[in-house]
């Protein structure tokens, strides 16, 4: 079942939904990142995490940022492929590239339920660039974002990370599941020739 109501036809909100632009719900903090080079990095190791378009890429001795935020990469072929998440979240305190986007929900807007709507998007027609793909800001803030109440929001999130965590356990049995098998077949070979 959708996480909606069934009556609601494709491409229509439900009733007391309203559309706002990425840009016009969130404070962007895009002009507050600052790239290092690995020269620097090297000389400036530490225990605060330096994130760039989808992950930690160093740990250095200083934070930009400190509190919950919302990073989208900026650039790389992870916008068309969308092997990682687009959007993620990080807490606590952190430096960020200019490979990735930075910014905070306003007030009325869940920053989970942007980061879960975000990575249920199909960008293409948002990023430019063929050889290295590019999601600008200008662009990025133009995306239209449906948004419910700040309590349906909230059920919404609850509801997603209740049947995620559902497909996370799948996947660690899966894995779980395929080390049996690898040690099984070893120890079938060995056993096989050890007479």
């Amino acid at each position: 079942g959708k996480l909606t109501n069934e009556n609601v036809k494709d491409g229509e909100l439900p009733e007391g939904w309203g559309i706002m632009k990425f840009g016009e719900v969130v404070n962007n903090y895009d002009g507050k990142r600052r790239p290092l080079s690995r020269d620097v990095r090297a000389k400036r190791q530490g225990k605060f995490r330096y994130y760039g378009a989808t992950e930690i890429v160093d740990y250095i001795d200083d934070f930009l940022f400190d509190g919950k935020y919302l990073l989208i990469g900026e650039d790389g072929a992870n916008l068309v492929s969308k092997s990682r998440p687009l959007a993620f979240i990080v807490e606590g305190k952190f430096w960020v590239n200019n490979h990735a986007h930075i910014v905070q929900t306003k007030e009325l807007l869940n920053i989970d339920f942007l980061s879960y709507y975000f990575n249920s998007l199909n960008l293409a027609e948002y990023v430019t660039g063929t050889a290295q793909p590019k999601l600008n800001q200008a662009n990025m803030n133009k995306i239209p974002i449906p948004i419910p109440k700040i309590g349906e929001q909230n059920k919404i999130v609850e509801e997603l990370e209740s049947r995620l965590s559902v497909a996370d356990k799948m996947e660690e049995s899966i894995s779980q599941s395929l080390q049996q098998a690898e040690a099984l077949r070893q120890s079938i070979l060995k056993k096989a020739f050890s007479g």
